[in-house]
């Protein structure tokens, strides 16, 4: 329905990561909405079957979230396919592990998770700003402090209405703990966009 409405040269990644990033977090009563699920806990824009699609904000590109098709067969060779497996998921006659062996860690989604901290561990997000006319996008960083986060962002103007940009986030352990919420914060310093973040697990 975004698709045919807004604009016809949408792809699935952009329509996938519009709508998961852009979703309401209360009802239309203005009440929270709580998770599915045992815990039951208020939901955030990352609980799947907790929120409900925000269809205004969703047509805006916003904030991109780019992972392909590769991507997702990397994501299956980290996560212990093996090669005749992910030949016959992908509908291909021949399939190769890339010669670096890719971390689950790296497939390009707005949430992560990380299980063990107990080393420093590294991610890469890449987002997308899409019509965007000499924006400024800068990251807040949330966390407690069981552990710390050091960021750097590398940013690519593609052409006049297309910026790119690659956050390089480490991770570390300060002292043990269950497990924590991160939040990380995009901005931008137009008004018509809104703040788009990670959710992050560690375990």
């Amino acid at each position: 329905m975004i698709k045919c409405y807004t604009f016809l040269d949408y792809i699935h990644d952009l329509v996938f990561s519009n709508v998961f990033s852009k979703a309401f977090i209360t009802d239309t009563y203005i009440e929270p909405i709580f998770s599915d699920g045992l815990s039951r806990n208020l939901v955030d824009l990352f609980d799947f079957g907790g929120w409900l699609v925000n269809p205004n904000r969703a047509a805006d590109h916003g904030l991109v979230y780019d992972a392909g098709a590769e991507d997702d067969l990397h994501f299956l060779c980290a996560s212990g396919y093996d090669q005749t497996s992910i030949k016959n998921i992908a509908n291909r006659t021949e399939y190769e592990f890339p010669s670096l062996l890719p971390s689950v860690l790296d497939l390009n989604l707005p949430s992560i998770t990380i299980n063990f901290l107990k080393e420093d561990v590294t991610v890469i997000r890449t987002v997308t700003i899409h019509q965007c006319w000499s924006c400024q996008l800068s990251l807040q960083s949330q966390h407690p402090a069981s552990f710390g986060c050091q960021n750097h962002c590398y940013t690519q103007h593609i052409d006049l209405f297309l910026i790119r940009q690659a956050t390089q986030l480490q991770f570390h352990g300060i002292h043990h703990s269950q497990s924590q919420f991160h939040l990380l914060i995009w901005e931008l310093d137009l008004d018509r966009y809104f703040s788009q973040g990670h959710h992050l697990n560690i375990c």
